[in-house]
């Protein structure tokens, strides 16, 4: 009966560990697109992926890019905007790119306009522009 008692003791530890270290994980980063705590999203839909842009209440926003034919899914730009008229679904944002890649770098400020949910936005890296309000844009789709 000990043996038994001592195995049972020695097989609930086991379990007890295997929870522990199933329960959470040590990376608070969020961008495999889960993006907890956003305001607002809005997706760009491509043949290889999407993008989609988080826009946070610390005044922040992130474009995580996921393409699952390569299983990928990683931050792409990050920035800051202020809403200086409206809201996410019709309103006007002063928005910025500040880092491509983990990379810092200064675009110029745009004013981005969000019409029934939707925004147009192009981001390019040479020369540093921010291009915006064009429907030859790429479009983003408030979810």
């Amino acid at each position: 009966m000990k043996k038994f008692l001592k195995a049972l003791a020695v097989l609930a530890a086991v379990a007890a560990l295997g929870f522990g270290f199933a329960s959470c994980s040590d990376s608070d980063d969020d961008d495999g697109g889960s993006a907890s705590g956003a305001l607002a999203a809005f997706t760009y839909t491509q043949s290889y992926g999407t993008e989609t842009i988080y826009f946070y209440a610390d005044n922040t926003w992130e474009c995580i890019e996921t393409k699952p034919e390569f299983n990928y899914t990683g931050t792409d730009y990050k920035g800051t905007y202020a809403i200086t008229s409206g809201d996410f679904t019709n309103g006007t944002l002063d928005f910025t790119v500040v880092e491509h890649n983990g990379k810092k770098s200064g675009w110029e400020k745009v004013s981005l306009e969000i019409k029934d949910g939707v925004f147009y936005l192009d981001v390019h890296d040479i020369p540093a522009t921010v291009d915006v309000n064009d429907s030859s844009y790429d479009k983003y789709v408030k979810q």
